[in-house]
């Protein structure tokens, strides 16, 4: 009843030793939820070492349009990356609408699908109207997709204009087509290539002339002036600076062995004039072919007499008998004189076209480079200047006269000179970029700090906390005396009692010290009593 009265007589344990027991029994606890929060922590530093999810922006796309659409994203900061298969764009999943948005803002689209459209399926209930729509608009396509694949052509976009065509030949109204060309940075597009763009979408429409498609470049400036004085022109020009490129690298090529550096500038005036002759000549002394001549001398065939007499009434009568009979007239001589001569007559006729663009005149220009000194500098003073004798000038002159195809009755002219040129500066590569900057750094680097993160965490949080949950707590009080016991003799040491233990803490209060010496007595009294004689003793 004593022990039961003061059992109950005892005050409430401390908070300090209730947090004390409660880490003790719940070790196992505390080392899972350590091992979760490592688990965790290596889980986001690997996540955060890896690269970001890529998800595909573009698939199937043709080199040029890969290429454009990677070059647009890498120069607004976007992180791209191509393949795995071919044609593939892929960006961060987390920017792909910021890149899509950012591909619309600059124009840079993928081609269109063309005659492919119409393979999509249709709705019931689609009117005749919009099925010719969708196959104007999929014929327009399908010619960008082809003009696009020219060399200096981006982009393009073709308009046809197919009204509706009448029974009636007066109310038909012509087919007319416009193209809208986005051309490459740099690039050039020549009034060739600008009229095989014209023939190739009037081929591919029916009823369409070339003189109806109208080409225009992303500046508003006209390509296809087919047939026009603007278009001679430009033929004429063009054609001009081909024949001056055309001199000056043979003149170059001729020349160099020679004499070395030399600069070379040829000007090649043309004519455009045409002009048609037609001249008729004909021979002065033709040549006789054939002759002939047809003469007839004689009395006329069934010719009478001629009547003679006076004229009258006895005349009229005939003679009397025994008369005289008058004496016949003489015939009437008749002589018929025919002469026939053919000769043929030497004709020529001369019909003489002169073509436009004709050579006027070409004038040359040669400057030379002088040869290099070749004594070497004595004493601080440089050598004479050399120079090329007038003999080797003269050799050059006439070797241009040969390679361009001087004449005299054009007009031509030749100037070879020679001079100290300035030699060409020398552009240096840029240099090579610090090895910092690749991107097997950056690589390595994040890598190298997720590894370097993970054993931080085992180091610094794994490793202590299960050191301290494995060991025993130590006593942060003077350590306890050794009792006497079968253990203590044996030399081998004996659990410290938990009770036992706690009483040996610094500031504990007298009802903590009393809850603590039940709780050891009722755990191993006979211990209990050992410390408690241990203590008598040294008090004596």
């Amino acid at each position: 009843m004593a022990d039961l009265a003061l059992t109950r007589s005892l005050p409430k344990p401390s908070p300090t030793l209730a947090v004390d027991t409660w880490l003790d029994r719940s070790k196992p606890l505390l080392l899972l939820i350590g091992v979760a929060l490592a688990v965790a922590a290596g889980v986001t530093v690997v996540l955060w070492s890896r690269p970001a999810a890529q998800t595909a922006l573009f698939t199937q796309l043709n080199d040029r349009d890969a290429a454009a659409v990677a070059d647009s994203l890498r120069g607004a900061g976007f992180a791209v990356q191509i393949g795995p298969g071919p044609g593939v764009i892929q960006v961060p999943a987390a920017s792909a609408n910021d890149a899509r948005m950012h591909l619309a803002r600059s124009g840079v689209t993928p081609q269109s699908t063309g005659m492919d459209m119409l393979g999509e399926p249709q709705g019931f209930g689609v009117s005749s109207f919009m099925e010719g729509a969708r196959y104007q608009h999929a014929l327009e396509q399908e010619l960008a997709r082809t003009i696009s694949a020219l060399q200096p052509v981006a982009n393009a976009r073709v308009h046809l204009a197919m009204p509706k065509q009448s029974a009636f030949i007066r109310d038909r109204a012509r087919v007319t087509a416009s193209v809208v060309l986005d051309l490459l940075p740099g690039a050039r597009l020549d009034q060739g290539q600008a009229e095989a763009i014209a023939h190739l979408v009037a081929a591919s429409i029916p009823e369409l002339q070339t003189e109806d498609v109208t080409v225009v470049d992303a500046r508003g400036a006209v390509l296809s002036q087919l047939n026009t004085e603007g278009a001679a022109m430009e033929r004429h020009f063009e054609l001009a600076r081909r024949m001056e490129s055309m001199l000056v690298a043979r003149v170059q090529q001729l020349i160099a062995p020679l004499v070395g550096r030399a600069e070379v500038q040829v000007m090649v005036e043309l004519d455009p004039t045409e002009a048609e002759q037609a001249s008729e000549v004909v021979d002065p002394n033709p040549v006789m072919r054939e002759e002939q001549i047809t003469r007839e001398t004689g009395a006329a065939a069934g010719t009478a007499a001629a009547p003679a007499g006076v004229p009258g009434a006895a005349a009229n009568q005939p003679p009397e008998a025994g008369g005289l009979a008058p004496e016949p007239a003489a015939p009437v001589a008749s002589v018929t004189t025919a002469e026939r001569r053919s000769f043929d007559v030497s004709r020529e006729v001369h019909y003489t076209r002169t073509r436009g663009n004709r050579v006027a005149r070409v004038t040359v220009a040669v400057l030379l480079d002088r040869p290099p000194p070749s004594a070497p500098v004595e004493d601080g003073v440089p050598p004479a200047t050399p120079a090329w004798s007038a003999e080797t000038l003269a050799d050059v002159e006439a070797l241009v006269r040969d390679a361009v195809g001087f004449s005299e009755a054009r007009g031509d002219r030749v100037t070879v000179r020679q001079g100290a040129m300035q030699a060409a500066p020398v552009i240096e590569p840029p240099p090579p970029a610090p090895w910092w900057q690749a991107a097997w750094v950056y690589r390595s680097a994040r890598e190298g700090l997720g590894v370097l993160a993970l054993a931080l965490i085992a180091w610094l949080l794994i490793r202590p906390l299960l050191k301290n949950l494995s060991a025993p707590r130590a006593a942060e009080g003077p350590p306890a005396m050794a009792l006497p016991g079968d253990a203590a003799d044996e030399g081998e040491t004996p659990p410290r009692n938990a009770a036992l233990t706690a009483l040996e803490r610094p500031g504990l209060s007298l009802d903590d010290k009393l809850l603590l010496a039940r709780q050891a007595v009722n755990e191993d009294a006979k211990r209990v009593a050992q410390v408690v004689k241990s203590w008598v003793g040294t008090d004596a």
